[in-house]
């Protein structure tokens, strides 16, 4: 009899000790599988931005004229694309923006390059002039790409999501824009961010 409480006794023990290390190892193992999944959300991020990232615009002007670049660097089309500008008026505590459509597609690996005269502006503040009449400056670029998100690009850097500007007037294009095959498509880093 005595035999036999030394065998439950120690049965027990293996039992409670099987659990604990049961216990031990379904913790870790759960410790694995969050640090799997946010590895898994990180990489998704990261895919998730990456052709938003290759798109960039910027602005250039010389003594005669003004260009608004816009490149995608990526594999896929852009599409749906308003470009958002500032113009300096009399008031300088009311710079006048203005929201202009443009109506093309950005095809992979492409550079658009619009001169600033053949953006025009309308509504009642300027009615209807040429960007190239005044001073101004690129705000953003808001954008669709691959997969119907949208994405806005800044000064500021990359954002989800369209910003638009409330205020805004309504522009045009006028003129088709310069396009060229985009150096260095869909290597490297990111695209730079936008300057004004």
């Amino acid at each position: 009899m005595h035999l036999r409480r030394w065998g439950a006794v120690a049965g027990a023990v293996v039992a409670i000790g099987t659990l604990f290390f049961t216990g031990i190892t379904t913790y870790y193992q759960a410790q694995v599988s969050e640090d799997q999944l946010k590895q898994s959300r990180q990489i998704a991020d990261r895919d998730e931005r990456d052709q938003a990232s290759r798109v960039a615009i910027w602005a250039e002007a010389d003594e005669y004229n003004g260009r608004v670049h816009i490149l995608n660097r990526s594999f896929d089309p852009i599409t749906v694309m308003d470009l958002t500008v500032q113009i300096k008026t009399s008031d300088p505590d009311d710079p006048s923006k203005f929201l202009i459509h443009l109506q093309v597609v950005l095809s992979p690996c492409t550079e658009l390059v619009y001169n600033s005269t053949g953006l025009s502006l309308g509504g009642e503040k300027t009615d209807l002039t040429l960007l190239g009449d005044h001073d101004w400056r690129v705000l953003r670029l808001s954008f669709q790409e691959r997969n119907g998100r949208e994405w806005t690009r800044s000064e500021r850097g990359l954002h989800e999501g369209a910003l638009h500007e409330r205020d805004a007037e309504p522009g045009d294009t006028l003129r088709t824009p310069f396009i060229e095959q985009a150096q260095g498509c869909g290597v490297g880093q990111p695209a730079p961010v936008a300057t004004g």
